[in-house]
Order: structure tokens, then sequence, then C-alpha cells
């Protein structure tokens, strides 16, 4: 039973996108659940900010070796071979697995040894007490990306074979684990405990591929071949989509120093808010992203260009038809939102409204990375990794100029009163964090504006017959947002939305009405229908 279920296959796009969807919707649940522990324990304060400046150096590892392997290189070059000669495609995992893991056991130990130096330069504006902390915690993640790296080759096959079930569940497996830390290593080890459930979960990741893989015919060997064929075309193309990623890493490394100068708990804050606005991206763009990109490979294989202009524009309105509105319902509940899923314990009122406003800024840009996602593969699949790299480079220029710009000139009165009115921040002295989140925001935009002109002027125009259905779901979204806003008032009367439980039903029935409305005036352009 249980080899039918890790082995199960899918072929068609909308099917795998749910399964993929449903997974991350699983995972999405269970980091919510963890973010919701992290705050009631913690706040937003000092703790989570170590807490949250510990991943950036071990993530940027992870983006800058691993992560360009599996999205932009592997995939495609192991489709190609496997087509071709399966003995020949397990030989390549081999040597890309073994290279893998040699490269990050140096890296990881180096910058293990060089962390008290490095961390000072990230975070300028914590103490010496929080960087000694900072350390410490970033010393135990280090070993995380050795096992993520691992299972991103295993990912990247049974992506390829479209075992799109047990690749769904790795991501479940990982959230499971820091949740495990929060739970019972914090009691036992403090901080450290919060690091090491980080570990246990990259492990987990690993650990619930490998059977799978085995089951597919791959046998490990210790082989090392530099000179390989496949191996050198996989750092060809690795090499603009790892800067891609660590591109995108710096923004964020950018952000995190920039939080570190203001009041405690500014990192956290961000955080909360860009993990509740990737849940949209992950449900929806990334889902459909990773289930079309084997077959935009394939049609890319075959030089059908046709097929793959029709294919790509057809999955670009599916994830429009589910982003653009929740997008729209982000904006209008962001601070009910947040209430529900983090106001427990040491999280209160304050964070509660600095969260919702990043949310709510961060809401404008989820259409755009969530078809970030999808065009970034459509590039891949055509074996361009280049133009997603100069696409992240505009969104990390616009983000940190836009960045400077605001706290340099616009931190005058008349716009912080705008912008505190606008978001129902009156009377908080430090609405600095609300600022990087608009910054980060525009710049996401400006990136797939920039991306979206490249990929017309190469590879062909946006077909016009999806104009007016886009046009359509953003207008029906609009009126549907608006419409749930109306609802919260005289819902407000019936709940007591001081406690849990009145403040999720007057956002569940809201919500509802919203959702419905916008299901019966855009059935013509439902995917499931």
């Amino acid at each position: 039973m249980l080899k039918k279920i890790f082995s199960f296959k899918t072929n068609i796009i909308t099917s795998s996108a749910f399964i993929l969807g449903a997974s991350i919707l699983i995972s999405r649940i269970l980091g919510i659940f963890r973010d919701r522990l992290l705050a009631s324990e913690f706040g937003a304060g000092d703790a989570l900010d170590i807490y949250y400046a510990s991943f950036q150096i071990p993530d940027f590892i992870y983006n800058l070796i691993v992560a360009g392997i599996f999205s932009a290189a592997f995939l495609p070059i192991f489709v190609d071979y496997w087509l071709k000669d399966k003995n020949e495609a397990w030989r390549l995992t081999n040597i890309v697995i073994n290279v893998l893991a040699g490269i990050l056991i140096i890296v990881s130990l180096i910058l293990s040894l060089l962390a008290p130096v490095i961390m000072p330069v990230f975070f300028p504006g914590f103490s010496a007490q929080k960087i000694q902390a900072v350390v410490k915690l970033s010393r135990i993640m280090f070993l995380s990306p050795f096992f993520l790296g691992l299972s991103a080759i295993l990912s990247a096959v049974l992506h390829s074979l479209k075992k799109f079930l047990v690749y769904g569940l790795a991501p479940i497996f990982y959230n499971a684990g820091i949740i495990i830390g929060i739970v019972f290593f914090f009691p036992l080890f403090g901080l450290s405990g919060l690091a090491w459930g980080v570990v246990l979960g990259a492990f987990l990741h690993f650990f619930i591929q490998a059977p799978v893989l085995f089951r597919a015919g791959f046998k490990p060997k210790l082989i090392f071949n530099f000179q390989d064929h496949g191996l050198k075309k996989i750092v060809l193309l690795t090499i603009p989509r790892s800067l891609t990623l660590a591109a995108n890493q710096i923004n964020l490394l950018f952000i995190a120093a920039f939080a570190s100068t203001l009041s405690a708990g500014s990192l956290a804050v961000f955080n909360f808010a860009h993990n509740l606005q990737s849940i949209p991206i992950g449900l929806f763009g990334l889902s459909f992203a990773l289930s079309a990109f084997p077959d935009l490979a394939a049609l890319s294989s075959k030089e059908a260009k046709e097929e793959f202009h029709k294919y790509l524009f057809d999955v670009i309105l599916k994830i429009f038809f589910f982003v653009i509105p929740i997008s729209v319902l982000i904006f209008v509940f962001r601070a009910q939102i947040v209430r529900v899923v983090l106001g427990a314990g040491e999280f209160g009122w304050r964070e509660t409204r600095l969260v919702a406003a990043s949310l709510g800024v961060l809401s404008l840009s989820v259409f755009a990375q969530s078809l970030l996602t999808l065009l970034a593969r459509a590039f891949y699949a055509l074996k361009d990794s280049l133009t997603p790299f100069l696409a992240r480079i505009v969104a990390v220029i616009v983000n940190i100029l836009l960045t400077f710009i605001f706290f340099r000139f616009f931190k005058e009165k008349a716009f912080l009163n705008f912008l505190s009115s606008l978001l129902k921040l009156n009377s908080l002295p430090d609405i600095g964090i609300v600022l990087l989140a608009l910054a980060f925001a525009i710049g996401e935009i400006a990136g797939i504006v920039f991306l979206w002109i490249m990929f017309s002027k190469k590879y062909g125009h946006f077909h016009p017959d999806y104009i007016f259905p886009i046009f359509k779901i953003l207008l029906v979204s609009l009126a549907a947002g608006g419409l749930g806003w109306l609802a919260l008032r005289p819902l407000n009367l019936i709940f007591d939305t001081t406690r849990f439980w009145g403040i999720f039903f007057q956002t569940f029935f809201a919500a509802s009405i919203a959702i419905i409305f916008y299901l019966i005036f855009t059935r013509k352009e439902n995917p499931l229908l």
C-alpha cells in the first residue's frame, strides 16, 4: 500500500498541480502552526530576530550552490539523459550528488569558522550579545544545507519522473522537524533547540524521498568525474540560476541588515508577514510552475513552439484565477488574518498592527511573485538561465534604491502620516519595517515587468485571447474584495471580535461572501469546471 502511494505518478497539469498544491497546503498549514508557536512563545522581539538572522547565511549557501542545480540545470539535463539512456541518467545523478556533497561540506565548515567575523557585517544593528547568539545558532544550522542539498537532487529526479506525491511530502516533514524543535528541543536546549529542529527538518526532507528513489532504480555509487559532459552542462546552466537565487538571498539579507538597525522585533515582523504572503504563492504559483516544468522542458526539447506558448499561457491564466482574488482578500482581511494566525501569548497588538500593515503591502506583489515562479521556469525549459537572473537583479536594485529613498527622503511627516492613516498605524512610533516591505513589493513587481518584456521580445507576445479573461478576473476580484470589506461591518456587531472565535467567524463569513461572489462571476474562467 505504502509502495503504491509513494510511487504514485501523475501526468495531467491540473491534477498534478493540485497534488502539489495539496501537499504545499499541508506544509503551509504546518508553517502557520510553526509561526503561531513562535509568536506565542516569543512575540516579535530579540529572540526571533536572532532566530531569523541565523537562517540567512545557511540559506544563502543553499540558494547559491544547491537550488540553482535543482530548478534550472539538473532537471532538464536529467530528462534528456533519461529519454536516451536510463543507466547514464543514474550515473549522472551519482556524479552530481557526490560533487555537491563535497562542496557543501567544505563551504559550510569554512563559513562556520568565519561566522564571528561575518555576522557583525550582515547585522550591524545587533548588540554583541545578539551577534554571539546568531553565531551559535547559525553554526548548528550550517548542517541543514548538506541534507537539503542531497534532498534537492532527489527531488529533481522524482519531479522529472512525475512522482509528485512523495516530492510534495518532503517540505511537510521539514516543517514537522522545526515544530519538534520548538515544542520539544527548545525547553531542553533553549534557542539552540530551535536550530536543532531546523537540522532535523532538513534530515527528514531527505529521508522521506530516498526510499522512493531507490525503488525507481537508483543505486548510490562513489563517482567523481569532473570532466563529465553532463556535469559541465549542468554547471554552465547552474551559474546564472545560482546567481539569480543568490541575488534573491542578497535581497533578503539586505532587508535583514536594515531591519537590524530598526526597533527590536522588526526582522521578526517582516518574516511573519513574508511567510503569510508566501502561502498563496506556494499553493498556486509554485505548484502550477513545478507541475508544468517537466512538460515545458519536454516541449522545448521537441522544439514545439506553438504548443509551448499555448501551454504556458494556459497555466498563467490558471495562476491568475487563484492569486489575484487571494491577493485582494489578503489586503482586505490583513488584520483579521494576523490576529487569527499569530494572535496568541506574547504576540501583542503592536506586533499585530505592524505585521498586518507589512502583509497588506506585500500582498500587492503576490501576483508578480507567483507569475515569476512560472515564467522563470519557462526560461529554464528553453535553456535560458541568464534572463531570469537579470530580472532578479532588477528587482534587487529597485528594492535597495527605494529603501534608501524611503528612509532618506520620505521619512517626512506628510508621507508617514499618509502611510500610517492608510494602513491604520497611527500612534505607532516606528513603522520603518513597513517601508522595507513596500520597497520589496515594488521591487518584485519591477522584476516581473522586466521578465515579461524580455520574454515577449525573445519568444513571442502574449496572445490577445487571454487579455479579456485576466482583465475580468481583476475587476471581479476587486469587486469581491469590496463586498468582503462591507460584510465585515455588520458581522462585527454579531461576533465578539475581541476573542479568537469571534474574529475567526467574522473573517470566515465575510471572506465566504466575497469568494462566492467571485466564483459566480468567473465560472467561465474557472479551471476546475
